[in-house]
């Protein structure tokens, strides 16, 4: 109210001194509130804001107000003539409300002053700032952003780093300015902290309490204690070697629940490479005149019918790589998937395809690129592209031990990866019968060719052909050779290499490998009999097949995942 008393006086006065042909020097305002004339003297933004509009409408400096805060004083209560309006008294003020109090007759040196140490400062209408933190016990990183160990603790020691740097300038010391070995140890420290409190936070709770870990517990064999710097340790054996401290306990990686089979693994009703997978490897070294240059190899895979296609990349960049697709989808048309690793050439690529109504021109023949949609599997899961990756790794590892011994040029490079690629076309992928030649067993190369035998080798005697196609033809060879030893055990059915591997059964669907007979031409069939040995093992095995019923030795049987199973 006294607030309120004092705008309508500020306002009151406005009027007076808007007044015309009233000549006005001076103005002073008076008050008997000595918590008003504190607050005209204090900035209106510390204010709630009924307190901080007014004041704010009073002071010039605040706002449109038209007085000073030096125009404001202060009047004891006994001498304020306009009290007398508020009070109920005997004795008429009628004198002194037309003249006002006496000593505005005499110089203002006499006029009261309010004595400072009688102020007492109101705070009740002062605005309380509150400030809130929220305190973690552990600091949590997210490691899955970065891609190997060393990259993950060297940034958590430069936010450390920032902390002490922070402390320091607080404290007025001279700031950090590099990292040092102790950044480094207190960085992994807490990122083995983390670690644990996500992995064995069960664990860590009962052993802060005192009590040792139940028998169930993951940790129960390893003699686990909590150290005096909250890290999870093991208590070894080796108590009379000098070693610095106790090994810290770290938790193993828990993958989640292997995922549906993706809609482009069992892509049916759609033609061949319409969902494909596409890795670069290599190099390889080829002869060009008399120097050697290194070529890559992009291979293609349909990634529902399990085909490749390959084709030869000059070098890693992107315009070699978009050569590649444009032949690729040149030979087996535009994919409406593809999906690859995060490689820099594939990212580019990439780029390249969304760009609307992009072109490639090659030889009057225009590819457009319109409609392919790129997937890209996160950094560090090589496993999501296992589809491909497993392909790229027989055939390089077969490629590596085989193309230093050749001399290869351009052209016998690519026809030596066509041979391989119609090999790898060539392997079964399911058994339906053995009663006709038209149920052979599945292969890429019936969806893609016809039939699995779309290719026969050229008779070699009687023909003069040159030396290039010779090797290549011993290449193609040798290609079979190196198929046969590292494809083949891939088809078992094995647990575990150190464990025995279960019997081969009756009704069981197999590949018999015979090493002399020419390439792709492996006999396929069913066992109609199984000599089990004494240790439970079958050695010898008995196998109807199209040519009739023959007797193999089982480590010469490949047993394919198809066939009978519970009669069935």
């Amino acid at each position: 109210m006294e607030l309120q008393a004092a705008v309508m006086g500020a306002r009151l006065a406005q009027k007076v001194l808007s007044t015309r042909n009233l000549r006005i020097d001076n103005a002073t305002y008076w008050s008997d509130s000595k918590t008003v004339l504190q607050w005209l003297t204090m900035d209106p933004r510390n204010f709630h804001q009924f307190v901080m509009h007014r004041v704010a409408e009073i002071l010039v400096d605040w706002n449109s107000g038209t007085t000073l805060v030096e125009q404001w004083r202060w009047i004891p209560s006994k001498l304020n003539v306009a009290d007398g309006a508020t009070k109920v008294t005997g004795q008429t003020q009628q004198e002194t409300w037309i003249t006002g109090p006496e000593f505005l007759k005499t110089d203002a040196s006499n006029w009261p002053i309010s004595k400072k140490q009688e102020s007492i400062i109101d705070t009740s209408e002062i605005r309380k700032h509150v400030m809130t933190t929220h305190t973690k016990s552990v600091v949590m990183f997210n490691a899955h952003d970065f891609s190997n160990w060393r990259r993950l603790y060297r940034a958590v020691e430069l936010v450390i780093l920032f902390i002490d740097r922070l402390r320091a300038k607080c404290a007025g010391q001279d700031m950090p300015t590099t990292t040092t070995t102790a950044h480094v140890s207190k960085a992994k420290m807490l990122l083995y902290k983390q670690s644990q409190a996500i992995a064995f936070a069960a664990e860590m709770k009962t052993l802060s309490a005192g009590p040792a870990l139940l028998k169930g517990s993951r940790l129960a064999g390893l003699n686990a204690y909590l150290g005096n710097d909250g890290v999870l340790r093991t208590r070894g054996r080796l108590n009379a070697v000098d070693i610095a401290e106790d090994a810290i306990i770290l938790a193993v990686p828990r993958p989640p629940q292997m995922a549906p089979i993706p809609r482009a693994r069992v892509g049916s009703f759609e033609r061949p490479f319409t969902y494909t997978g596409v890795d670069y490897f290599g190099p390889l070294l080829v002869n060009v005149g008399r120097r050697k240059e290194k070529r890559w190899v992009a291979l293609f895979t349909c990634l529902t019918l399990r085909a490749v296609h390959f084709e030869i990349a000059y070098s890693l960049d992107t315009s070699s790589c978009i050569m590649c697709l444009a032949n690729f989808m040149a030979l087996r048309g535009t994919p409406r998937e593809i999906f690859s690793d995060n490689g820099t050439n594939f990212r580019a690529t990439e780029k390249a395809v969304r760009e609307e109504l992009k072109k490639i021109e090659h030889d009057k023949i225009t590819i457009k690129f319109d409609g392919i949609k790129w997937r890209f599997n996160p950094p560090g899961a090589p496993h999501m592209g296992g589809a491909w990756e497993r392909l790229v790794r027989t055939t390089k590892g077969i490629l590596k031990n085989i193309c230093p011994s050749y001399s290869f040029n351009d052209e016998g490079l690519r026809n030596a990866l066509m041979e391989a690629q119609f090999i790898i076309n060539s392997r079964p992928l399911t058994f339906v019968s053995l009663d006709s030649e038209d149920d052979a067993a599945l292969t890429p190369n019936h969806l893609l060719l016809g039939s699995a035998n779309g290719y026969k080798p050229l008779p070699k005697e009687g023909m003069n052909l040159k030396r290039r196609w010779n090797e290549t033809q011993r290449f193609g060879d040798r290609f079979w050779q190196r198929w046969v030893k590292e494809y083949a055990p891939v088809l078992t059915r094995r647990t575990k290499w150190f464990e025995k591997v279960p019997p081969i059964t009756i009704g069981s669907i197999v590949v018999v490998v015979d090493e002399l007979l020419p390439r792709n031409l492996w006999l396929k069939g069913r066992v109609t009999d199984a000599l089990m040995a004494n240790d439970g093992q079958v050695r010898r095995v008995t196998i109807k097949t199209q040519h009739g019923a023959i007797e193999r030795p089982a480590t010469m049987v490949a047993v394919l995942d198809v066939g009978l199973e519970n009669g069935n």
